[in-house]
């Protein structure tokens, strides 16, 4: 059992919202849309970035942005290139499933190189989780809080890393739904 957190709503309720939306069939960009939304009132976080990952490669297949590039290039060479921490990879595989860069950095964020190519943007702390169910790692979240924001706390990093197999499940189920529909209009 998820413990209730923010007094806004309680996080079996917030899995269950998740799990609600996975059943709708929705496209991936019309599920990140309400599960940003359902996961704001839980997790107090100013941008975000919502990623498809292909369990069999690990890479990120595809991004739903809110507030923040986190896209292309820049994206590959700090998931797969540049050392850094709580990359979605190991999160997925260590199965931890979700970290903020000032637990991993020990409260200096400069630590983190991913951390240093964004401070021009304003982002302060990052909260990542590796979205994994019983068949695979199918997706990554990043919640961003602006800089002279609070940080992230353990609270929110259990709570994240709590919800992964939920949007796991979801994550497959648009991915499934999106490719049908993209499919059947092209026999159409």
């Amino acid at each position: 059992m998820l413990r209730a957190y923010r007094g806004a709503m309680d996080a079996d309720r917030l899995a269950d919202q998740l799990h609600g939306l996975a059943r709708d069939s929705l496209a991936w960009t019309d599920y990140v849309a309400a599960a940003d939304q359902l996961l704001g009132r839980a997790i107090d976080f100013d941008r975000s970035c919502w990623h498809t990952v292909d369990p069999g490669t690990v890479l990120l297949t595809g991004s739903v942005n809110r507030e923040v590039s986190c896209s292309g290039s820049w994206l590959a060479e700090f998931e797969y290139v540049v050392e850094d921490v709580n990359k979605w990879s190991f999160l997925a595989r260590s199965g931890r499933l979700a970290g903020s860069t000032s637990q991993a950095t020990h409260g200096t964020l400069t630590r983190s190189a991913r951390h240093r190519s964004q401070r021009d943007f304003g982002i302060g702390d990052e909260l990542r989780g590796s979205m994994v169910d019983g068949d695979g790692y199918w997706a990554a979240v990043g919640l961003l809080r602006d800089d002279g924001r609070a940080w992230f706390a353990d609270e929110d990093v259990a709570l994240l890393a709590g919800l992964s197999a939920v949007i796991a499940v979801a994550a497959r189920r648009a991915l499934v739904s999106t490719i049908a529909a993209e499919t059947m209009g092209m026999l159409m």
